[in-house]
């Protein structure tokens, strides 16, 4: 299984990345949409962890609407810390499996890869 951590907060990424390691052999990490776009494009992940505000011009769900373009059938993980509704809306034409709000414990993330 290769996963994508999409997380513009340098402490939470590396956290999700070392939790993905227990249940995956390839975790691939990004700080900004465009290293991700890269990275999908080079080895399209089975799961996509990612923050939905990044602070740029391309967001998590963004990126979300590409890899799952590129690759159907990944399995998506949405974080914010922002009103939940609110990036449900903006999310509505991405199949995505889990919605997270920060703060959230590791564990939450656990689902994504069952």
């Amino acid at each position: 299984m290769r996963v994508l951590v999409l997380e513009d907060d340098d402490n939470l990424r590396k956290a999700i990345v070392r939790y993905s390691y227990r249940h995956a052999k390839h975790v691939d990490e990004a700080s900004d949409a465009l290293v991700a776009v890269s990275h999908i494009m080079e080895n399209p992940p089975d799961v996509l962890i990612a923050d939905w505000d990044l602070g740029e011009d391309l967001t998590g769900v963004d990126v979300a609407k590409i890899v799952h373009k590129h690759s159907p059938t990944v399995r998506i993980a949405m974080i914010t810390g922002k009103p939940m509704k609110q990036l449900k809306s903006a999310a509505k034409h991405v199949p995505v499996h889990i919605f997270l709000a920060k703060p959230f414990s590791l564990n939450e993330i656990l689902a994504i890869f069952e």
